[in-house]
């Protein structure tokens, strides 16, 4: 899966050169599964998404998207539904349906695609951000060589900080819906 930010986007948002490409795009992969776990979903572009949902009973199920861009079935127990006649579904993740949705375990089958083309530019700068932290040692904020100065925050590390996390609030899917 793609990284949430670039490269380039590396460079340009920690001031450092990164020359070993393969460090950088390993560090962009970890934070941007750190930030995709607790979201708890792809975030950028999947196409063709098969998942299989524990209907609630109501008449509104979420999907586990946040940014549907097309919903190409939906199966309720086997029986596959029309769109439009059996059920709408709006861009936000989720589906509507009038006889309201069984009240079953894995009683409804998704197939979806979804997420954001470029990925949204806050994300890929707290990405970034992350990304360049997990180079540093753990709890060391900033650090340099020529004077030797080296700044300690109990925020920094490889671990989220809670302004980080008031940011991906938004893109976030909290279990249970």
């Amino acid at each position: 899966m793609q990284p949430l930010a670039s490269i380039g986007e590396l460079r340009r948002l920690s001031g450092a050169a990164w020359p070993d490409e393969l460090v950088a795009l390993e560090v962009l992969r970890v934070a941007s599964a750190a930030v995709r776990s607790y979201c708890g979903w792809a975030i950028t572009t999947e196409d063709h998404v098969e998942v299989v949902i524990d209907g609630n009973g109501s008449r509104v199920l979420p999907v586990p998207c946040l940014h549907l861009t097309a919903v190409h079935e939906v199966e309720v127990d086997g029986a596959l539904l029309t769109e439009g006649a059996d059920y709408t579904w709006s861009a936000s993740g989720v589906l509507y349906r009038p006889a309201r949705w069984p009240h079953t375990f894995r009683g409804v089958r998704v197939v979806y695609s979804g997420g954001y083309e470029p990925p949204p530019a806050e994300l890929s700068s707290l990405v970034a951000g992350l990304a360049g932290r997990l180079s540093a040692p753990a709890g060391v904020a900033s650090w340099s060589v020529g004077s030797q100065t080296v700044t300690f925050n109990s925020e920094a590390g490889p671990s989220l900080s809670t302004v980080e996390e008031a940011v991906l609030e938004r893109y976030r899917i909290v279990a249970g819906g």
